[in-house]
């Protein structure tokens, strides 16, 4: 460890964590003691990030309030871990009249394998992976910014390049899913296996909640006339499945991976289930 000036009065603390025993990548836990201007500030502040490194093989972290022991860190994150778990556990494995994608979730755990890539689209029903879904491994999944539509099937079919032995799998709703569905087209052509779930309730359901949110029942331009997914990529050469309830999706999903071609599984959702939390009729009485 070391303080130098930079421009007369800008101290920089440089801190060596190999030095301490560590190793250069690794990932140490650290408190960070405040911002400092001064070149003692900044000697106390490097002194306070080796203390916390030091005290990984002690029991005890250094944070801005002083030392705390390890095992109380421990315990909150165990607390918080049974949390999410109850939170985020699969209870409802089955719609009335639709696809439950809730069930669908705790089916795709069950059946991939923990290394399977997963590309998303942005929406709403993005909202019952990010609840449900429990990634265990790095690396798995590829989700788009600023809510950028039609992302998941192009990022899949690189992702499966990239990756030819592992299963990839192109999550999204039907509205953003037509903004690119061409490149079904493109992965038949190459030979390049990608599956995808679309999530189908013949709306754009982000902005209807919207709608319906600020304008109860005056919506405009978010309903859509699909085709059937399963019979379009079909017809360009690739494996197909309308799935209409939960328990046919399991079969549905071991035949598309075994056809070792790009491959669609359309589940039809309830259009009344707006998001995870509320219905559209939810949504209305809220606003009354």
């Amino acid at each position: 460890m070391e303080t130098q000036a930079l421009g007369g009065e800008t101290p920089r603390v440089n801190v060596d964590v190999a030095s301490a025993g560590g190793t250069l990548g690794s990932t140490n836990a650290v408190g960070v003691a405040g911002v400092t201007n001064t070149a003692e500030g900044a000697v106390d502040a490097a002194r306070a990030v080796r203390s916390a490194g030091d005290a990984n093989s002690t029991g005890a972290v250094v944070d801005a309030g002083g030392i705390y022991h390890a095992a109380e860190r421990q315990a909150f994150i165990r607390e918080q871990r049974a949390k999410y778990e109850q939170f985020s556990a699969v209870r409802s494995t089955s719609g009335d009249q639709y696809v439950s994608l809730e069930g669908v979730m705790g089916d795709l755990m069950s059946h991939l394998p923990s290394n399977s890539i997963f590309t998303t689209d942005a929406g709403n029903f993005y909202g019952w992976m990010a609840k449900h879904y429990r990634f265990v491994e790095e690396g798995t999944f590829v989700g788009p910014t600023s809510g950028a539509m039609g992302y998941a099937l192009p990022a899949a079919i690189g992702a499966k390049v990239a990756h030819p032995d592992r299963i990839v799998v192109a999550y999204a709703g039907d509205g953003g899913f037509m903004m690119t569905v061409q490149e079904l087209e493109t992965a038949v052509r190459n030979n390049i296996p990608v599956l995808a779930i679309v999530a189908n309730n013949n709306m754009y359901g982000t902005i209807r909640m919207h709608q319906e949110r600020h304008f109860p029942e005056r919506v405009i331009a978010t309903e859509l006339s699909n085709p059937n997914f399963a019979e379009l990529i079909i017809n360009m050469g690739g494996h197909g499945e309308l799935v209409e309830k939960n328990e046919d999706f399991v079969p549905a999903l071991k035949r598309a991976l075994s056809s070792n071609k790009p491959a669609l599984i359309e589940v039809r959702t309830n259009p009344q289930q707006i998001s995870v939390a509320k219905t559209i009729d939810q949504l209305r009485l809220v606003t009354q």
